[in-house]
């Protein structure tokens, strides 16, 4: 086996990405990255990493990751996150489970088409 090293959008690298989860955002069979991150427990000199709104990052097998701004994806996650989830409702729908570090939980519903 091999790895082939595919660098991310430079706005993926403003702040720690903490986690993400794989899915096929637009249909297109390629597995896109949902992701989220922020670390506010850094030493008072290096001040918090908090510039990560949580992203999306859409995959081309020519082009590797592109970064869908957040005004296109709907996905702003401000704070100190640490995970997200997808999961299943009993309805069907696939929702993102977020909950920030000493706050509040956030669900995102994917709606509509992205192609």
């Amino acid at each position: 086996m091999n790895f082939n090293l595919i660098p991310l959008p430079i706005e993926a690298q403003f702040s720690p990405i903490l986690d993400g989860e794989l899915v096929d955002i637009n249909n297109d069979g390629y597995l896109d990255l949902v992701y989220v991150g922020n670390d506010f427990g850094m030493e008072v000199q290096s001040g918090r990493q908090d510039a990560s709104l949580g992203g999306v990052l859409m995959f081309d097998p020519t082009e590797g990751f592109k970064f869908m701004p957040s005004f296109e994806s709907g996905l702003t996650i401000k704070g100190n996150a640490k995970s997200i989830e997808k999961i299943k409702l009993a309805s069907g729908d696939e929702v993102f489970f977020n909950i920030l570090n000493r706050d509040k939980a956030l669900i995102y519903k994917m709606s509509g088409s992205l192609d």
